[in-house]
């Protein structure tokens, strides 16, 4: 047995004999361990406890005595999956230290290319430098205003001032703890904004011109004046990738807090709600003081939900006005701004995408319109689910495509999964395409179920939160809203070409987008 592959994947040699003995003992007690394995029994309580801590070995008590018994073989491809989670988990964390690493490397060696200015006299010397260097016309850009003293906020606003007037263009990434003093740099000439949340505060700020770096530490009057193509050229291409990113993730409580204080700058919305207690998952008192802000700043609202929704908190404290539809059901909130989606799955945990695309807003709009304006089709059960398939592979001709997006299948009757089977063995015969975006957590159902995976056509995942718990399909000009019940499924049918083009241009953006 190559049992290198398990010093690869993370265990240490110790506990791979250790693990591999028990698997041959069974249940058993330490001096049996350390006889099998080969290892010091002043190390075998240490090594054990670690196996424990990666959930590959149990402890049993019998007659006063511990036992250790291996967990299953299978149990090592769960510890490696969870070890690919932890590190896609850290890959945020690591790009948050990208600009560090990028000075700390080009700190090394620069000698003389690197001055240090103190104080407001200071300040004025650096500052003065990206005026000399930069031409009418040019552009650079600053990451990361967050806080400074106020007498060093007058200079920026000052500094920026006589920028803008010199016709020199910057873009600003700023952080929302600092918002009152972008609100006032923003309507000068030549500037764009751009702000991230609360939790990316920095005290540390970049300005990148030319080949210089200028990093301004405004709470300590200090800055630093580098003069480096490389570390100027990693900085940018890092400003550029946080400006140009057009999906935020938002996971807690508190940062879904942090998108709805931010949300209420972007004006008024519409929202296709679930019937998921909002109130009970940010709060009352959160809830309340937000509807209080709307109503202040004058933010109109409306808003579809289900019928049997009515008298929940989440209407009945809020300040967005309601229409309500028998029987349907949303996966999570979709809020709808002028050039901007936000997708937010409540749980105890909740997560939010915010997506900056007019053209996508404009589609969700559409779509939001179409509920609000006009009668939509219901059907309930299994049977009319199934009906409203047959009816689609009907009026699909060879060679033509339809489109599928949060598809799940997890926890449906056996039955019914069998049914799905035969479907697309009978559009397969008919000689119609299909593409698949399945829903996070699915791709082991895909990949492992052959009976499934035959059948398919080109299959992608979304990002974890995105449709869960509806799955639309689109074809010609209609839409099917399927909401997987197991003990009644709904279906939502809408023959619109409007609505259809409103879902499949949201339909190539996720595709774009989604894994393979």
């Amino acid at each position: 047995m190559r049992a290198e592959i398990l010093e690869e994947i993370g265990l240490t040699k110790s506990e791979i004999r250790v693990y591999l003995s028990l698997i041959e003992l069974g249940s058993s007690s330490t001096g049996k361990i350390v006889d099998k394995a080969g290892v010091a029994s002043s190390k075998i309580y240490e090594i054990l406890d670690r196996l424990v801590q990666k959930g590959l070995v149990s402890t049993i008590v019998k007659s006063g005595v511990k036992y250790f018994e291996s967990a299953p073989p299978s149990r090592i491809i769960d510890y490696f999956q969870e070890k690919e989670k932890d590190l896609k988990s850290k890959e945020s964390e690591l790009r948050a230290l990208l600009p560090e690493l990028e000075l700390k490397r080009s700190l090394a060696g620069i000698g003389s290319e690197t001055q240090v200015f103190k104080g407001m006299k200071g300040a004025g010397t650096a500052f003065d430098d990206i005026l000399k260097t930069m031409k009418k016309g040019e552009e650079y850009c600053l990451l990361g205003i967050s806080a400074f003293t106020p007498q060093f906020e007058r200079f920026v606003v000052n500094f920026h001032k006589k920028r803008s007037k010199q016709g020199i263009r910057c873009r600003m990434i700023v952080n929302e703890v600092a918002k009152e003093t972008g609100e006032k740099l923003s309507s000068l000439k030549h500037t764009q904004i751009k702000y991230v949340q609360k939790e990316l505060f920095t005290p540390v700020v970049f300005i990148v011109y030319k080949d210089k770096t200028l990093i301004s530490i405004g709470l300590d009057e200090v800055f630093i004046q580098i003069k480096s193509k490389n570390l100027s050229d990693g900085l940018r291409a890092y400003f550029d990738y946080l400006w140009n990113q057009r999906v935020r993730t938002y996971q807690g409580i508190e940062q879904i807090r942090s998108l709805i204080r931010q949300s209420l700058d972007f004006g008024d919305y519409e929202v296709i709600a679930e019937g998921m207690k909002i109130v009970d998952v940010l709060g009352e008192e959160f809830f309340v003081w937000w509807q209080d802000e709307k109503r202040k700043r004058d933010i109109r609202s409306r808003g579809i939900m289900g019928e049997k929704y009515r008298n929940l908190p989440t209407v009945t404290k809020s300040a967005t006005q309601f229409k309500f539809i028998p029987g349907f059901e949303n996966p999570g909130l979709t809020f709808i701004f002028k050039d901007k989606v936000a997708n937010v799955m409540l749980s105890n945990n909740p997560i939010a995408f915010l997506i900056e695309n007019k053209e996508v807003a404009d589609s969700q709009r559409n779509y939001f319109d179409l509920l609000w304006n006009q009668e939509v089709g219901v059907s309930k059960g299994t049977e009319g689910a199934q009906r409203a398939w047959d009816r689609m592979l009907d009026e699909l001709n060879p060679g033509e495509e339809y489109y599928a997006m949060g598809v799940a299948w997890r926890g449906q009757k056996e039955k019914v999964f069998d049914w799905y089977i035969d479907f697309h063995k009978r559009r397969l015969k008919k000689g119609v395409k299909a593409k698949f975006l399945f829903v996070s957590g699915t791709e082991d159902t895909v990949e492992k179920n052959k009976n499934l995976y035959k059948v398919l056509s080109e299959v992608k995942f979304l990002p974890k939160g995105i449709y869960e718990g509806m799955q639309i399909n689109l074809y010609h000009d209609k839409v099917l809203m399927f909401i997987w019940r197991e003990e009644e499924p709904v279906v939502f049918s809408i023959d619109d070409e409007k609505a259809f083009h409103t879902f499949k241009t949201y339909f190539d953006s996720l595709w774009k987008t989604a894994k393979s």
